[in-house]
């Protein structure tokens, strides 16, 4: 009775949140209780992903408040209704992890009652965020450092966001700001397409995207997409898309690998997937006006060599980095490639001809400080 006594006082208290949909999240994530599968790997760390959950049985070294922290995973309802994640950039100053993107948090201290407590004060004096503007509605699983510290997520909902003004602790914080929480589940595939040129070389498929779209119209793309429901895989993606887009059969293009995800500016994960067209002949472009206002194709040795390679510094959210851009001239038009697609294709020129572009930049590019994000598939 007492048990049941308490859920109806914290259904009360959620209803004070005057948005639905964080009304809705905090009620849902009441009668949140990890997966019991996530117990059976205490201690474990994937290779590739980062942390995996550990378990609340933890040895006795785990257990201590020196191996122990929490982070606030603090959400607010975005202009259009979606939920959004308050986010930092840890100081440059720091000898751990310098510059990486964070969650707000840190180890247990003494007088902390408990996870929530952590996570509230640690996000007080790394931000600013008034602990009474949080109301907290979940505890997630732990996850385990590569420090071998149990890290505990603490969600909380911050209703008026216009009440948190941000005082950033320059010893511990560089810079605040907000992303979708969706995005970390967003995911696209793009199809870098290879096939044989006149003089033996590999070239690939590259597309200019239609003018009438209203995200990079112009630009320069590998055919790609969203994943969709009935996509089996990144592969499946890929293929669907470039049919769509520019008419390529998929039953012309061979898979053979798929590469490490990239970063869009938009925090979404985008996953390049190689294939091989053995027989460019039986290719018939047809294009999606919507979608592509023309198709051509370039050496990808092109992306290694600094002869029509150029920088440009531009900044994402207050953060420097350089832009590879290439113009590209040819028969078929004269074209700028650049962005995420630049990227892209010096790192599969990199991969397949195993040597380092000849050019370098002073600035880390777009890819190399979103990595700190650790983006988990």
């Amino acid at each position: 009775m007492a048990c049941m006594a308490a859920m109806c006082k914290d259904n009360e208290e959620y209803q004070t949140l005057e948005s639905s949909t964080l009304r809705s999240l905090a009620t849902q994530l009441q009668f949140y209780k990890p997966p019991s599968h996530l117990y059976e790997d205490a201690g474990k760390t994937d290779h590739i992903t980062g942390p995996v959950a550990g378990r609340t049985d933890q040895p006795s070294c785990f257990d201590s408040r020196e191996k122990r922290a929490a982070v606030l995973l603090c959400l607010f309802e975005g202009h259009e209704g979606e939920l959004r994640v308050i986010l930092t950039k840890r100081s440059m100053k720091l000898f751990s992890h310098p510059g990486d993107v964070a969650l707000s948090g840190g180890k247990m201290e003494e007088g902390d009652a408990d996870d929530s407590a952590t996570a509230l004060r640690e996000a007080m004096e790394e931000i600013g965020l008034d602990p009474a503007l949080v109301q907290v509605v979940a505890t997630l699983e732990p996850f385990i450092s590569g420090h071998l510290i149990k890290v505990v997520p603490v969600v909380g909902v911050l209703a008026r966001v216009e009440d948190f003004k941000p005082l950033l602790n320059p010893d511990e914080v560089d810079a605040v700001f907000d992303a979708p929480l969706e995005t970390f589940l967003k995911r696209t595939a793009v199809l870098l397409c290879l096939f044989e040129g006149h003089e033996g070389e590999l070239r690939v498929i590259l597309t200019k995207r239609s003018m009438k779209l209203f995200s990079h119209p112009g630009d320069v793309a590998l055919s790609g997409g969203k994943m969709e429901e009935g996509d089996a895989d990144d592969s499946a993606t890929s293929l669907r898309e470039a049919m769509e887009e520019i008419g390529l059969d998929p039953a012309l293009v061979q898979v053979v690998a798929t590469l490490e995800p990239f970063i869009s500016g938009h925090l979404i994960k985008v996953v390049p997937v190689v294939g091989v067209l053995a027989r460019v002949e039986d290719f018939k472009p047809l294009l999606n006006p919507d979608e592509v206002d023309a198709v051509f194709d370039a050496p990808l040795e092109t992306f290694l060599k600094e002869d029509i390679h150029r920088n440009e510094q531009r900044e994402w959210r207050g953060w420097k980095y350089m832009s590879h851009l290439f113009d590209f001239e040819s028969e078929q038009g004269d074209f700028l490639i650049g962005g995420l697609t630049a990227s892209i294709l010096i790192r599969a020129a990199s991969i397949v001809y195993q040597q380092l572009p000849s050019f370098f930049a002073d600035l880390p590019d777009f890819q190399h400080f979103q990595r700190s994000l650790n983006i988990a598939a």
